[in-house]
């Protein structure tokens, strides 16, 4: 609840509604994009590497002993999509920490500016 709120600090009442819907839009392009395209495609990936692999004496998981398998089971599966996820939260806090730095400096200098200007 709080995204409506600071768009309309940030970029003003007159197009909240606009921004808004195309912040609301970008969430889910993000949404349909990682996790129906790039998570499958890392999880197939992670079936054909269990499938070239013996299944015995992996380490997490691991397809199972039918070679023509479709699914998989256990940490091995999912690890690069974890850590894609985890690499795209990070960047979105550095993203989120420059912004509001950068913000706080406009604000800043914004309220100063005001300050000395009033009689």
């Amino acid at each position: 609840m709080l995204l409506p709120l600071i768009m309309a600090d940030l970029f003003g009442l007159e197009n909240l509604g606009a921004n808004y819907k195309i912040a609301c839009f970008g969430e889910a392009v993000g949404a349909i994009v990682f996790g129906r395209v790039v998570a499958a495609q890392l999880y197939e990936n992670a079936i054909e590497a269990t499938q070239r692999t013996p299944a015995a004496g992996s380490s997490g998981g691991a397809a199972s002993a039918d070679s023509t398998s479709t699914a998989c089971f256990g940490a091995d599966c999912f690890r690069w999509t974890f850590l894609l996820c985890a690499l795209l939260c990070c960047a979105a806090s550095a993203a989120g920490l420059l912004l509001g730095q950068r913000t706080g400096r406009k604000q800043r200098l914004r309220d100063e500016g005001e300050r000395f200007s009033t009689p």
